[in-house]
């Protein structure tokens, strides 16, 4: 399970994004070309099936807050938290911080570029900030602002508007479906965003979201801070999210997860 700052167990939540979303779509739309891989499909093995039984919707896991730490690379192991020196392990250690039981912090861990030695880029979800060199030495100012009771960041800490993200769990070692899946989805998301004219996206894999057996997950990260996660993708899904929610803003009902709403 992706780490979550807090005590209570995990529980399903749709999210409050879909009240904000500016509409919605029933089912993905099909492709309207093959970039070569559209219809290409991983070979899950019979010891690790994907459920397609259970509805979708209410499926994310229950958050208010969506923290996303750049480390560029995939090789995490299967408990990303214990990493000694990471983000994750250091802000484990101060999770007293965050331990309001109705405000729960997930946090997760993606391969966009990494800031090198003893600084971290960190992207923050819905407040929509980029902090692209935290330093360790900040994370305590840090875990205040967005881990316990809000308050302000000092002035000596960098922070940027948040781009638009897709991001698709990749996380082999915790899961073979989430592994197999992401590169191709990756790879199409890339030659999809390519052809469809819009502002830049980022594409990238993510340590575990939840739901192995909704592979492949996607997360769908707005430059508002909106977010919106996706279950069953498959590569011919593609080009419909890109479409209408990367592009368009709407949220496709049948493979709709839940999410969060745009900060302010």
């Amino acid at each position: 399970m992706a780490l979550l700052l807090v005590r209570t167990a995990l529980r399903a939540h749709a999210g409050p994004w879909v009240r904000c979303a500016s509409g919605y779509s029933a089912q993905c739309p099909p492709p309207q070309y093959d970039t070569g891989c559209t219809y290409c499909e991983p070979e899950y093995p019979e010891s690790h099936p994907i459920d397609l039984e259970r509805g979708l919707a209410n499926t994310a896991v229950f958050h208010h807050r969506h923290i996303v730490v750049a480390t560029g690379t995939a090789e995490w192991p299967s408990r990303i938290e214990s990493t000694p020196g990471s983000l994750v392990n250091e802000l484990k250690k101060m999770r007293t911080r965050a331990q309001l039981a109705d405000y729960p912090v997930l946090v997760t861990n993606a391969t966009l570029p990494d800031a090198g030695p003893d600084e971290f880029s960190v992207f923050v979800y819905p407040d929509a900030v980029h902090l692209p060199r935290l330093h360790r030495s900040q994370l305590p100012a840090f875990a205040d602002a967005f881990l316990g009771d809000g308050r302000p960041l000092p002035a000596d800490i960098e922070v940027a508007p948040a781009p638009a993200i897709v991001g698709v769990c990749g996380h082999g070692a915790r899961d073979l479906r989430c592994g197999l899946a992401a590169p191709i989805l990756e790879a199409e998301f890339r030659a999809s965003l390519e052809r469809e004219p819009g502002p830049d996206v980022h594409v990238c894999s993510l340590s575990h979201v939840g739901g192995h057996k909704f592979a492949g997950n996607v997360v769908c990260f707005g430059p508002d801070g909106g977010t919106v996660w996706y279950g069953r993708v498959r590569t011919r899904d593609v080009q419909g999210i890109v479409r209408e929610t990367v592009r368009g803003g709407r949220v496709i009902d049948d493979i709709h997860r839940g999410g969060l709403a745009p900060g302010k």
